[in-house]
């Protein structure tokens, strides 16, 4: 065997092995991660340690210390079965730079795996590709697999790939898997893992009906693995009926993970009556992680009749810190007969932090048959702090409609979610908007359910905040069923909870046949023997809470809060509004203040404080 394919092999198969702790493989090798944060994950769904044992290459050089190649000739290496482009290994050290086109096509009945440019090398390792230069990998086959990789550094210390042109891996199958890589850096068990784009990357993988297709366009692992993307990278998958497609514009995995996207990432993911996901910034790091988005982020997974999943900033950092920074624009739309959309998830599982900044525009749509969720921003931390700063804008829209009429339809709409597990007292929960999180729901027959934000502090202890002087709306339509929706919810278990209102926050929603119930501002602060627990509620601004029936029960409310003890302020030029309407027939409640304590009540109000219920007894 070669030493660049040995090197090559044991590499990947390291990097498979490793990238993510506590990873099960499946038979292939595939890692499969279990399924956070409310959305599915699945590490890319092919083996890539199947590296081209026999594969012709055009330009393969090997040298034992160091070797430094500048490529300044076309390379086109097009066979059957395994084609190798450019590749440069060295037991040390390799600095491989192309100025030129290189391609690499393999096709065939039986599997095909292309490599189009590797740099690989014991400890360091850099591959460039120059502006105007080209790396293009091709992989076509009709009754096998099909991996196409582009480009690939590779080392055990420090591995560094920058690409200022361009770089496409492309795989086909039409009855098998495909995957296809456009940019792959490895950085070793214990190393580093770099990847610098300035150029244009795609990957494209196209596989058969019950087949999987992954495409990745930005890939790195290492200790620390990091991406920068200043310009293009674009995923796309496609699967046959009842397929499996994966599509992910850029992942970082390892022990310390970071992505900085100042260009654009899109991922597109496509199986009709199967599975379709895409996530355009997808990081994880075991040890902490940061992701920060100055450019734009599309993420549009469609899988008609099947289950579709969009995620357009996905952030791990599994034991510590998580952290996001939004200054862009992020959007995630998922159609499917199950359709899940999320513009941010942020996470972490054990002793970190979760923060989301977010100073663009965040949007979630999800369109389904059956079921739809849409969540704008999602921040989870299971025992320490998590905390969301809003000054941009934030929309979650979930609609369902068609399908089958005997089915129940199911759509759920969070504008921005605040999560911590645990903890006890060791952290909380916060939310500071100033800017903009709205939140839609919508069934033709079903139950529909929208909140403008949730703060909650799950478990005892941990207390529950918000900070609002910008808008918050939620509002939810059942055509008939059940329609719910709430402004704001914000609560803790056995602990303190916070509201201060200088904005506006409004719920709203509406009911042809069925029962809506409606909150503009529901706080909770729940109690247990021998543990106070307060919640508080200062509002100068406006609370609104409003119900419409066709032929309903429809209940209204501005604002209610529920604790130990109540300390409600409505003061001097503030105001809370219910009102609960039907247009026909039914019944119409409107509440406007509703409050629940144990051992107190203290409501003062210098404001404005007003309910109104219409309702009517026409028949038809």
């Amino acid at each position: 065997m070669a030493p660049v394919t040995r090197a090559i092999r044991a590499a990947l198969a390291t990097m498979l092995a490793l990238s993510a702790p506590g990873i099960a493989l499946a038979a292939n090798n595939a890692p499969v991660i279990p399924a956070k944060a409310g959305t599915q994950a699945s590490a890319p769904p092919v083996d890539l340690t199947r590296v081209a044992p026999n594969a012709q290459s055009e330009a393969a050089t090997f040298a034992v210390d160091a070797i430094e190649i500048d490529n300044v000739d076309d390379i086109d290496a097009h066979t059957p079965g395994d084609a190798l482009g450019l590749s440069g290994y060295a037991t040390y050290s390799a600095h491989v730079t192309n100025h030129a086109d290189i391609s690499a096509t393999a096709n065939g009945p039986g599997n095909a795996t292309a490599y189009a440019a590797i740099g690989s090398a014991g400890y360091e390792a850099y591959l460039g590709n120059v502006a105007d230069a080209t790396i293009v990998a091709n992989a076509m086959t009709i009754d096998g697999d099909a991996l196409a990789v582009g480009a690939y550094a590779s080392a055990q210390g420090i591995a560094t790939l920058a690409n200022y042109g361009i770089a496409t891996a492309h795989a086909a199958s039409d009855n098998g898997d495909a995957s296809a890589y456009a940019a792959v850096v490895y950085g070793g068990a214990a190393g580093i893992g770099l990847l610098i784009n300035g150029g244009d990357l795609a990957a494209d993988a196209s596989a058969g009906a019950g087949a999987e297709a992954n495409a990745i366009a930005a890939l790195t692992y290492g200790t620390v693995a990091s991406i920068f993307n200043d310009a293009n990278a674009t995923a796309n998958a496609q699967a046959g009926e009842g397929g499996t497609a994966s599509a992910r514009a850029a992942r970082a995995l390892g022990m310390y993970t970071a992505i900085d996207n100042q260009g654009t990432l899109s991922a597109f993911a496509k199986a009709d009556g199967g599975s379709a996901e895409a996530i355009a910034l997808d990081a994880f790091g075991y040890l902490g992680n940061s992701a920060y988005n100055d450019g734009d982020i599309t993420a549009a997974a469609t899988a008609i009749g099947g289950d579709a999943n969009a995620v357009g900033l996905r952030s791990i950092g599994y034991s510590f810190n998580a952290y996001v920074s939004n200054t862009g624009t992020i959007a995630a739309h998922a159609i499917g007969e199950e359709a899940n959309a999320n513009g941010v998830i942020n996470a972490t599982y054990y002793l970190g932090d979760a923060d989301v900044i977010n100073a663009g525009d965040v949007q979630a749509v999800a369109e389904g048959t059956l079921k739809a969720l849409a969540v704008g921003v999602y921040d989870l931390s299971v025992i320490y702090d998590a905390t969301i700063v809003n000054t941009g804008g934030i929309v979650a829209s979930a609609v369902v409609e068609g399908g089958d009429d005997t089915a129940v339809q199911v759509a759920q709409a969070i504008g921005a979610q605040a999560m911590r597990m645990y903890g006890f007292d060791y952290g909380s929960v916060a939310l500071d908007n100033d800017g903009s999180l709205a939140a839609m729901a919508s069934v033709e027959y079903g139950y529909a359910a929208a909140w403008g934000t949730v703060v909650l502090s799950a478990r005892p202890f941990g207390a529950a905040s918000m900070d609002n002087a910008g808008t918050i709306a939620a509002y939810a339509h059942a055509d008939t069923g059940f329609a719910a929706s709430t402004g704001a919810y914000i609560a803790s278990n056995i602990g303190d909870t916070t509201v201060v209102n200088h904005g506006d926050i409004v719920g709203s929603g509406y009911v042809g046949d069925g029962y809506a119930y409606v909150t503009g501002l529901d706080v909770k602060s729940t109690a247990a023997p021998g543990y106070g627990s307060i919640a508080t509620i200062d509002n100068t601004a406006r609370i609104e809470g409003h119900a419409v029936g066709y032929g309903a029960i429809v209940y209204g409310t501005g604002a209610r809060a529920v604790g130990d003890t109540i300390d409600f302020d409505n003061e001097a030029g503030a105001y809370i509004l219910a009102t609960a309407t039907t247009e026909l027939f039914g019944g119409a409640f409107a509440t406007a203040v509703e409050a629940s304590g144990v051992h107190g009540i203290d409501i003062v109000n210098d404001g404005t404080i007003v309910a109104i219920g219409a309702a009517h007894a026409d028949t038809i």
